[in-house]
């Protein structure tokens, strides 16, 4: 009994937090999703920079919370660096994506 108390109480101090955190808005994620669309190079077309896009979306909302997601969001805002271990989470999740981003074809020259 006193095991299960002890499991029970671990679960509610570091478990149930993120799995109750405050999800990041539909808006904002909606926004940044017309943003990253918008800012497509004109060489990839609509449909891989579309799912680029949602890929970045998804890792997102999968790996931040609302406040690290703000922190991110304020740093991009303002040209202002944000905290190093969430800049490394955010371009992983960009790293991530880029594969499904259609590859420059090689020229077959060389110069």
């Amino acid at each position: 009994m006193t095991g299960r108390i002890a499991g029970l109480t671990l679960f509610l101090l570091f478990l149930a937090p993120a799995a109750f955190a405050e999800p990041i808005p539909i808006e904002r994620l909606k926004n940044d999703y017309e943003l990253c669309v918008a800012s497509c190079p004109a060489n990839v077309d609509i449909s891989s920079c579309s799912n680029y896009c949602r890929c970045v979306n998804a890792g997102v909302q999968r790996t931040f919370t609302l406040e690290e997601y703000m922190n991110l969001a304020t740093g991009f805002s303002t040209d202002q660096v944000a905290d190093q271990a969430l800049m490394d989470k955010f371009f992983g999740i960009v790293g991530e994506c880029k594969v499904a981003l259609p590859q420059p074809e090689a020229s077959g020259t060389t110069q």
